[in-house]
């Protein structure tokens, strides 16, 4: 069982991401990028391997970059990082894939260590289960719920 959730979590931190910076042409569900914004309602805690937990702090996430693959909305205050009774901030926050649909319900959690390469990491399903209520896409301030 462990393996299983160690697994997608290592496969997710492989993922580093070669950034650019936002244009108008960036789309993401159908609306320019550098309209849409991601509202965090309630404190997110992600665990990751070797210890470590991120949390993301409430707040309203704005896009700050884009890469082949989808969209980076930006934590406005950090992510913390948290590893036994260490605990730090660093640069982070939501991850958005290009995809047909919704592709908004499914995001990642990414950070950015000093001296590291970018991460992405799953959401708990308990945090995405309930889309809408802890997380929330905004679309030119007005949030996309099912």
């Amino acid at each position: 069982m462990r393996a299983a959730v160690l697994l997608p979590c290592l496969a997710a931190l492989a993922c580093a991401a070669t950034w650019r910076p936002l244009t108008d042409a960036d789309t993401i569900a159908g609306a320019r990028a550098l309209d849409t914004s991601y509202r965090v309602k309630d404190r997110v805690t992600v665990p990751a391997p070797l210890a470590k937990e991120y949390v993301l702090p409430i707040g309203e996430y704005r896009p700050a970059h884009a890469d082949d693959e989808g969209i980076f909305y930006a934590s406005p205050q950090g992510v913390i990082e948290r590893a036994g009774f260490a605990k730090r901030v660093v640069p982070g926050g939501i991850y958005v894939a290009y995809g047909p649909g919704r592709p908004f319900e499914t995001p990642l959690l990414y950070v950015e260590p000093e001296g590291s390469e970018v991460s992405k990491l799953p959401f708990p399903p308990s945090t995405l289960r309930g889309y809408g209520a802890t997380l929330a896409f905004a679309v030119k301030g007005e949030e996309l719920i099912p």
